[in-house]
């Protein structure tokens, strides 16, 4: 009687799914929250579903993330529409031309206007062998399903360094193409792209946010996971607006052509470079420069400032064709900004994309007659 009770102990003390313990998953509800479900309609063919994962925005796009052999244009034209965790209401995504079938890596966007507010920052971390992680994803058996397995090798066959192999089994089926791949903390390791006979293959954290950056793709919402016992250094990053002509007391036309020109002074310090890009945005009347809801309009010359480490100061011209105005009117008030689209430090950390570098209503002009 001693000898089965013990046996019996044994067998509740440890469980496995598919030969693999299951990890203790911290804030899964959080992390469903940055994956979205994409459908792929092509004309003749059944609807397809793969997986997509909310990178980043600027002020007019929110960009996702997902296998690119999924949303890869067929013989036919294919229509690809995104939901949302908590919506059941499907947005129009537009695929967008950048693209890596060797990396197995797409983008698609949204408009911003489509993008539910509270979706929470995805901490990035590199990929280590032996450690349990998990993938989301809408296979079959279900949406936002949750698959758990282990990396067995941080590199892929044939001197692949920018993918990573995980276990696989029967249940890594069809609907997880893009999906996350998480460790039990949360860190994002990469995003699954396929599976073999024997494994799986996930492409490597680093490796997408260097490749958007080079696509000038926002990641703003891939943020770097901060080191155990080590506080977030304070960079010092500073881009401001120390003169601008007009002056802003002064009532633009719009009924002509006018320009505004911005002498910016920024210091760099936690970077080799960054991307300035500049933009002008137009607000309804009534609004002084201080509501969500605007437009750009315009163009901006030059339209993208590389800065580099240090101080320094860029002039940047904002002009507006006659009547060129949004869906807001012809009236209100315009204001310019700009985001920093950043790359690495020397170190190959991720510095996170700003946006908004300062207060539209600190440089508010109002449109008149």
């Amino acid at each position: 009687m001693k000898f089965w009770r013990a046996v019996f102990v044994i067998i509740l003390g440890f469980t496995t799914l598919g030969g693999v313990a299951q990890p203790q998953i911290d804030n899964l509800d959080s992390q469903r929250l940055t994956v979205v479900k994409l459908r792929i309609s092509r004309v003749g063919s059944s609807d397809e579903t793969a997986t997509g994962i909310y990178v980043g925005k600027d002020h007019q796009n929110a960009y996702f993330i997902t296998a690119y052999h999924a949303i890869k244009p067929g013989p036919s034209a294919s229509k690809v529409t995104l939901q949302f965790r908590n919506s059941p209401q499907e947005s129009a995504a537009f695929i967008l031309s950048a693209f890596d079938a060797v990396l197995d890596l797409g983008v698609v966007r949204i408009l911003l206007a489509d993008l539910p507010p509270g979706i929470p920052p995805i901490p990035r971390k590199d990929v280590v062998s032996d450690i349990l992680v998990h993938i989301i994803g809408h296979p079959s058996a279900g949406d936002w399903s949750v698959w758990p397995g282990n990396v067995q090798n941080e590199n892929a066959p044939n001197g692949d360094v920018t993918h990573f192999i995980t276990n696989r089994d029967y249940s890594l089926a069809g609907g997880y193409s893009g999906g996350p791949v998480f460790d039990s903390a949360g860190h994002l390791l990469g995003m699954h792209t396929s599976t073999i006979a024997s494994y799986g293959v996930a492409l490597k954290s680093l490796d997408i946010v260097r490749q958007l950056a080079v696509w000038g793709v926002p990641a703003n919402n891939i943020t770097l996971a901060p080191q155990e016992g080590t506080p977030a250094p304070a960079t010092g990053d500073r881009v401001e607006i120390v003169a601008i002509s007009p002056s802003t007391d002064q009532i633009l036309p719009n009924d002509q052509p006018f320009a505004l020109t911005a002498r910016v002074h920024y210091r760099l310090v936690s970077a080799d470079q960054w991307l300035l890009v500049p933009y002008l945005e137009q607000f309804a009347d009534g609004d002084k420069c201080t509501s969500s809801n605007h437009r750009t309009i315009g163009m901006a010359k030059p339209d993208r400032v590389p800065i580099k480490r240090g101080d320094g100061e860029v002039s940047i011209q904002f002009t507006v064709d006659a009547n060129q105005h949004s869906d807001l009117g012809d009236r209100g008030y315009v204001a310019p900004n700009a985001s920093a689209w950043a790359g690495f430090d020397n170190q190959g950390r991720v510095i996170v994309i700003k946006e908004g570098l300062w207060d539209y209503k600190d440089h508010c002009y109002r449109l008149g007659q």
